[in-house]
């Protein structure tokens, strides 16, 4: 097996100019499944950002809340109940809901309001905040933005005024990192969300729970389940559970599943008849071998080792291009992310497809014969 392998890789050296299409194909086919599915994958992760950012082991909302920005109003007594529940050592509150940010030219535009705990208690997504900004947000009317949406915004400095839902707000800072699928993600107080979403001061939309340590967090989310009135959710399950909700909603994976099957089939026919086309120049060797007696398995598994071996030169120019062109991405504003689990995905399915093409190449061999030397 070593010999045939050996002799494969340098027949594959010696005829590299027949052969670099194939490779190229197979590294093409990684790029385009990778950066398809991680832009997708960026995209939707996007949706969950308040979610991931909150240190929060239960989030409590209305009953079957779908996704986190889709959340009806409860009352803030639950609160009460939760801090009775001896699991439970910390209940902090968060609200998020859609609005309209009117700008300065009175242009309005879809924004995702998010009003948490600015105090040093907090459990909500105040990671990418310092200090001093979260004492900003302490000011009624405060808020703060993603600097990405200044342009959307008309917003040009720190310090400028915009409305939401008809309350006036003042941009208080600035911060990289909190772009959201549902809109310009806009942190405040919780007071400010409340003035602003005129929600009253007794509801809220989201109780964020943390639990003692020794107690089971999906114990404790099935407990407060049996009550009914509300839903909890581990923080991990809530985020699974809005990104599959928008995943279904905008239907955008079909696309993204039919472009990456269809770089999968551009790449594996060109992969295939790259290989076809070889074997068959290589006809009157095979022949030979037959004539000396090599069983025909043993020719169809030296075409096999070619085509593993192009797959994995292919992964090794594929895999670096793939992670470099989604940092690329990233500095232009798109999130590209390509995390060791989808770069595996890709690698593999990459890799079946260049053995498949092996496997379509070396039927061209059914017909090698010894007698096939007479024609050549």
């Amino acid at each position: 097996m070593m010999f045939t392998f050996s002799v494969a890789c340098q027949v594959i050296w010696d005829g590299r100019r027949r052969y670099i299409p194939g490779i190229l194909a197979i590294s093409f086919s990684l790029i385009l499944i990778t950066l398809q599915c991680g832009i997708f994958y960026g995209l939707i992760s996007s949706v969950t950002v308040p979610i991931v950012e909150s240190s929060a082991d239960i989030w409590v909302a209305y009953p079957k809340t779908r996704a986190g920005d889709l959340a009806r109003p409860i009352s803030r007594d639950w609160r009460d109940a939760l801090l009775s529940l001896p699991e439970v050592s910390q209940v902090d509150e968060l609200v998020m809901q859609t609005n309209y940010w009117t700008t300065r030219s009175a242009v309005n535009d879809l924004v995702f309001v998010v009003g948490l705990n600015p105090g040093p208690e907090s459990l909500g997504p105040v990671g990418r905040l310092s200090a001093y900004e979260r004492g900003l947000l302490a000011e009624p009317g405060s808020v703060i933005l993603d600097v990405s949406d200044k342009e959307r915004l008309d917003v040009s400095r720190i310090g400028d005024d915009g409305q939401i839902n008809g309350r006036a707000v003042r941009v208080v800072g600035l911060i990289p990192g909190m772009i959201t699928l549902t809109g310009s993600c806009v942190l405040c107080s919780l007071e400010t969300a409340r003035m602003a979403l005129r929600l009253p001061a007794d509801q809220t939309t989201y109780l964020l729970v943390n639990c003692r340590p020794g107690f089971d967090v999906n114990d404790v989310v099935r407990k407060i389940n049996s009550w009914r009135e509300v839903s909890a959710w581990t923080a991990e399950g809530f985020s699974n559970q809005t990104m599959a909700h928008w995943i279904g909603k905008t239907k955008a994976g079909v696309a993204v599943a039919f472009i990456a099957l269809l770089g999968l089939a551009v790449g594996g026919a060109v992969t295939s008849q790259t290989l076809y086309a070889a074997t068959a120049s290589l006809v009157k060797e095979f022949a030979a071998m037959r004539a000396m007696g090599v069983p025909r398995f043993r020719m169809r598994s030296f075409v096999m080792i070619q085509s593993l071996v192009m797959s994995v030169i292919g992964l090794a120019i594929g895999i670096p291009s793939a992670i470099l062109l989604a940092a690329l991405a990233r500095s232009l504003g798109t999130e590209a992310l390509v995390p060791f689990w989808l770069i595996s995905t890709a690698s593999i399915i990459t890799l079946i497809m260049g053995i498949l093409s092996g496997l379509f190449a070396s039927q061209s061999l059914r017909h090698v014969e010894p007698a096939t030397l007479l024609r050549v």
